[in-house]
């Protein structure tokens, strides 16, 4: 790219969409679970040399759902309506950043310090301090009901804004039916 004179003016984007377990918890690979080892990711963004913003490493929360939109911007492009997440380079790094997750039975949320991981009604319910407990190893739920349930009430209000519109239920039919059952085998649609 260097060579061909198009590096300065490229985006490079490199991340990956999950994590692996080496036994932190009881497994071994790309797991049903939504432990910090499978969810959190590095995404590394080059800038073109126009922005002007040389290599940073952010440690707020960045979600894989802000590359779109951050790549839109980038672009000059307008986002679509309805879009999740956030353009990532006028993200306030003073407001709490939620980092939401999902799969087949299970849900969670992170921010503030504080990780819940929310079993869909089973009762296994699980709260990590994250400043005390980085590797998630003891569940604080029973101990800070409080904390449990403001983050059950910001997860219940993120998945209310970030449900699929009219629009993406219609984008999901137009889908060849193999698709989506690779997508569904992934657990990325239900």
């Amino acid at each position: 790219m260097k060579r061909e004179g198009l590096y300065d003016d490229s985006v490079i984007v490199v991340l990956a969409d999950h994590g692996e377990e080496f036994w932190e918890h009881g497994n071994l690979g790309h797991t049903d679970q939504l432990y910090d080892e499978l969810i959190r990711v590095p995404l590394i963004l080059k800038l073109p040399k126009r922005i002007g913003r040389r290599g940073k490493r952010v440690s707020d929360t960045v979600r894989l759902v802000d590359v779109y939109p951050t790549l839109l911007e980038l672009a000059g492009l307008p986002p679509p309506p309805g879009i999740r997440g956030e353009n990532l380079l006028s993200v306030d790094p003073n407001n709490t950043r939620w980092q939401y997750a999902e799969i087949p039975r299970l849900r969670s949320i992170r921010g503030e310090g504080w990780k819940l991981i929310d079993h869909l009604g089973s009762g296994q319910d699980e709260l990590y301090n994250l400043k005390e407990d980085p590797a998630e190893t003891k569940n604080v739920f029973a101990d800070n009901p409080e904390i449990a349930d403001r983050m059950q009430a910001e997860m219940n209000r993120l998945k209310q804004a970030w449900e699929p519109g009219p629009s993406e239920s219609e984008e999901r039919e137009q889908l060849d039916p193999k698709t989506i059952e690779r997508l569904r085998s992934l657990g990325y649609i239900k």
